[in-house]
């Protein structure tokens, strides 16, 4: 991780050097990560959920080195890929939330043998609280768990605001408690354990088809379960009828074919036919099909 940007400053290094542990920065990733990892006997990593699918394209050590998790951060992580880390590596993935404006963390799932679930970003830190607000109304009280809105934090760890930018400072907290506006769309849901955040998209990326919203995120999980499926992105395209409907591009894993009509009638039988992407774009490598 840059160790300009948040999630490598105080996730990988400052976390770290606190907790006594010695630090390992190789000047890039590369394939020779796991010699690295297994030279200095590191017990865990953290990354982008792009740098693990580079990592996973990589060899496999034999053996595999002992690890005692692997962190995910910064954008959210499919659960595919999160199945596939697991599964190659031996080791729990423990996915993050988190942003600059709140000093890095604001939910984790916790250390095994507490439980972590796949698609969700884990519990509130102990210092951090976390309401989830309607979206579409001034009420400023929490809705309730199950239902999704916009996350909102206060804690000492975040930003009391923007320099010298008023307007952002007024539209960007809570008039009545000064909860800092994610932007980020979520829920909580209620386990035996405790209430683990889930998030569903950024509310501007949110797509409106005929006034139903459709968060990205919720159908890039189902296409990258697909086999033939190396990497997707879902987003909005313009639409006459709806005014937006669902698009999406997909990046097919070597060897394998697939055609538009099919994966549409993939995701239908697992999803809502109103999410079910009205146009799919195909790649294999850098080459459109």
């Amino acid at each position: 991780m840059p160790l300009f940007h948040v999630h490598g400053l105080v996730a990988s290094l400052l976390s770290a050097l606190k907790a006594g542990s010695t630090v390992i920065i190789p000047p890039r990733l590369s394939p020779a990560f796991w010699k690295d990892f297994i030279m200095h006997s590191a017990t865990w990593y953290t990354a982008t959920p792009t740098m693990h699918k580079i990592i996973l394209s990589f060899q496999t050590p034999e053996p595999l080195p002992s690890i005692r998790f692997i962190r995910s951060c910064s954008s959210p992580l499919a659960p595919q890929t999160l199945e596939n880390l697991e599964k190659t590596f031996n080791a729990p993935v423990l996915e993050a939330y988190a942003m600059t404006e709140a000093s890095h963390q604001i939910t984790t799932n916790p250390l095994p043998p507490a439980p972590h679930y796949p698609g969700s970003v884990g519990i509130p830190g102990e210092s951090v609280e976390v309401r989830i607000l309607s979206t579409s109304s001034d009420d400023e009280d929490p809705v309730a768990d199950g239902e999704e809105g916009e996350i909102c934090i206060r804690s000492l760890s975040v930003t009391p605001g923007y320099l010298s930018n008023p307007s952002a400072n007024a539209s960007s907290f809570t008039a009545r408690d000064r909860f800092f506006r994610t932007g980020d769309y979520g829920k909580f849901v209620k386990q035996e354990e405790g209430r683990y955040l889930y998030l569903t998209g950024r509310i501007k990326e949110f797509i409106n088809k005929g006034g139903e919203k459709i968060g990205p995120v919720e159908v890039d999980n189902i296409i990258a379960q697909h086999p033939g499926v190396q990497d997707v992105v879902t987003f909005a395209i313009e639409d006459e009828m709806y005014g937006q409907d669902v698009g999406c591009a997909i990046i097919l894993k070597q060897g394998k074919e697939l055609r538009a009509r099919d994966l549409q009638k993939w995701v239908r039988s697992r999803m809502a036919p109103l999410k079910v992407p009205k146009r799919v774009i195909i790649f294999i490598g850098d080459e459109l099909v």
